[in-house]
């Protein structure tokens, strides 16, 4: 009689879908980020920024108690990548990017986080709740501080003399809509998931990104800022932003999340 042979190892994907991963050991002050975050040349750094990051770095194991290590050992975690934390950062954008990081910090991490913790166990072992927690903070912070937005795209510009007072403008308005229409959010008596959340976090960073790289014409810059300076609300150019963005972001959005997940494993 012959010996059976053994089942064979699952790759990677087929273990995230055949069930919930399995915990490892993770020790959350090994990936604690070090404050401060940014060298003693970087000045522009507001003090109330200052003091929102230093109590990330220093409460880290606080402000992620009870996520599971193997969720965390993929996600993206603040640290000093952020572009904002350099001397070269555009400053036409520091004011609104560090109002805009303080936000984060302060309203959208920790709300984030309590609706992941509202998950049932099922539910937070399902593979998409924990792709879409690993990559909040990327969707949130990197794509807009660093290479895909201003720490790329708009520093190439600048760094060319391509760039427009109008398109700081744009983007600076983009910023202000997502802090606005994230606020109006959290706000709604009727508690919002996990994966709504992450939703909407996604479909206005897309926004920002489609005003600020998308958009190359002075001539649509100057009608979109002329649209915003008048009163009341035309619903035929936010249609029409939204649609644009929402299809842009459609097109690469589930890609590049499921490939920045997976890299975490490797």
């Amino acid at each position: 009689m012959s010996k059976e042979s053994p089942p064979p190892t699952p790759t990677n994907m087929e273990f995230r879908l055949d069930g919930p991963c399995k915990p490892i050991h993770f020790d959350l002050e090994s990936r604690a980020p070090t404050f401060p975050l940014w060298g003693p040349d970087c000045t522009h750094i507001s003090r109330t920024l200052q003091q929102a990051v230093k109590t990330y770095c220093s409460d880290f194991d606080t402000i992620y108690a009870g996520i599971p290590g193997y969720i965390l050992r993929s996600s993206y975690l603040l640290n000093n990548g952020c572009s904002y934390f350099s001397d070269s950062y555009p400053v036409r954008l520091r004011a609104i990017t560090d109002r805009y990081l303080l936000f984060v910090l302060t309203e959208l991490l920790p709300f984030a986080i309590l609706r992941f913790r509202a998950l049932s166990e099922e539910q937070m072992a399902e593979m998409t709740s924990q792709m879409l927690f690993a990559s909040l903070l990327n969707e949130a912070v990197d794509k807009v501080t660093n290479d895909e937005l201003v720490g790329g795209m708009i520093r190439k510009r600048i760094a060319a003399g391509l760039f427009r007072e109008g398109q700081g403008r744009l983007v600076e308005l983009g910023l202000e809509v997502m802090m606005e229409g994230l606020r109006m959010v959290m706000r709604k008596e009727v508690e919002i998931g996990y994966v709504e959340l992450f939703g909407k976090v996604v479909y206005l960073r897309d926004m920002v990104s489609f005003v600020g790289m998308t958009i190359r014409s002075e001539r649509m810059e100057s009608a979109i800022l002329g649209y915003v300076g008048e009163e009341g609300v035309n619903l035929e150019v936010v249609r029409a932003v939204g649609r644009v963005s929402a299809e842009i972001g459609a097109r690469v959005e589930c890609q590049s999340v499921e490939d920045g997940f997976y890299e975490g494993w490797s």
